[in-house]
C-alpha cells in the first residue's frame, strides 16, 4: 500500500514551514520532502537545498523533479525520489505552491492539498517579524493572501496559535489516512 501525499498550500508567512516541523516532530508518521530552491539560506528559514539557477535548470533538465514551479522570483523543486518513500508505504508532507497545484495534481492526482488560510493582518505581523521581504513584497504576499483556497483543498486556519493549528492538521491528516476524510 502506497503512503499518502499531503501537499500544504498558503501565502508567505502563513506558517506552512513552522506546521510541517511541528507535524513530523509530533506522533505522526509524516516524512517532510526537503525542497530545492534557488534562495540562499537565510537564519531560522526551512531546511532546503539551495542551489544556483544554473544547477537547478540542469536538474530539471535530468527529470530530477517530480514537481518544479517558479514563484517570487525564484525556482522550487521536489525531488522525484520521494515516489520511493511513497511506494514504501510512508507518508510525505510538502510545502508547495498554490500556483503549482494543477500542474502537482497531473503528476500525482492522488494528494492531498491543505490551504493554511491566516488573516491578512496576522500575516503582515508575521512577514514583518521575519524581516526577509521588503516593503513591496509584503504588500504583494498579503494581495496574494486574500486569493481564495483552490478548489478541492482541505483549509486550516493558522489565526491563533501553532498548538491548534498543529491540532486540527493532525485530526485531518488521520482522518485522510484512515479513509475517513472527503473533500467538502
Amino acid at each position: 500500500m502506497s503512503g499518502h501525499l499531503f501537499i500544504i498550500l498558503g501565502a508567505s508567512g502563513a506558517g506552512k514551514d513552522s506546521l510541517i516541523r511541528a507535524l513530523c516532530r509530533s506522533s505522526m508518521s509524516l516524512q517532510s520532502a526537503r525542497r530545492v530552491i534557488t534562495r540562499p539560506h537565510h537564519a531560522e528559514s526551512e531546511d532546503f537545498e539551495s542551489v544556483s539557477i544554473e544547477v537547478f535548470k540542469n536538474l530539471a533538465q535530468q527529470n530530477a523533479f517530480l514537481f518544479s514551479w517558479q514563484a517570487h522570483g525564484l525556482f522550487y523543486g521536489i525531488r522525484r525520489d520521494i515516489l520511493d518513500v511513497l511506494a514504501a508505504g510512508e507518508h510525505v508532507i510538502v510545502n508547495g505552491s498554490r500556483g503549482a497545484l494543477s500542474d502537482m495534481k497531473k503528476q500525482y492526482p492522488d494528494l492531498h492539498a491543505i490551504f493554511i488560510a491566516v488573516d491578512p493582518n496576522i500575516l503582515e505581523e508575521r512577514l514583518r517579524i521575519r524581516g526577509r521581504e521588503d516593503e513591496a513584497q509584503i504588500a504583494d504576499r498579503i494581495k496574494r493572501a486574500t486569493i481564495a483556497a483552490p478548489e478541492e483543498t482541505y483549509v486550516i486556519s493558522n489565526n491563533t496559535t501553532i498548538e491548534k493549528a498543529v491540532c486540527e492538521l493532525e485530526g485531518l491528516i488521520g482522518s485522510i489516512i484512515n479513509g475517513q476524510k472527503e473533500y467538502v
